[in-house]
């Protein structure tokens, strides 16, 4: 698994499967958010299936939050994410086919320091 660490507490990647799941616990990670919509690429894991498997391996909360494509992310889409990771146990894991919609989502968080 890829991953690119935004923050202490926020990571992104590409499309995680199974066998990454353990690369997850090793992080420390508490949260993991999915930005695709589930069918989006045949062979592609159903997002419910994997989060059950991510929540039997000991990471409590999994989040879906699809997002179309990059051009469907607004101030909305980030809000949302912001709650949700203002709500979770970090450091969270955010994911979609490449990473590329969770960066941007992510660039969209207002900064710590502000």
């Amino acid at each position: 698994m890829h991953y690119t660490q935004i923050s202490p507490d926020l990571y992104i990647s590409g499309q995680i499967e199974e066998d990454d799941i353990a690369d997850l616990v090793r992080l420390g990670i508490k949260t993991v958010i999915c930005h695709r919509l589930d069918g989006e690429d045949i062979g592609q894991p159903d997002f419910a299936d994997l989060a059950a498997k991510i929540r039997a391996a000991g990471i409590a909360h999994t989040y879906h939050q699809p997002i179309a494509s990059a051009s469907a992310i607004n101030s909305d889409t980030a809000l949302l994410f912001q709650h949700i990771l203002q709500e979770s146990e970090l450091p969270a894991l955010a994911f979609c086919r490449s990473g590329h919609r969770s960066a941007i989502v992510c660039s969209l968080l207002p900064d710590d320091d502000e």
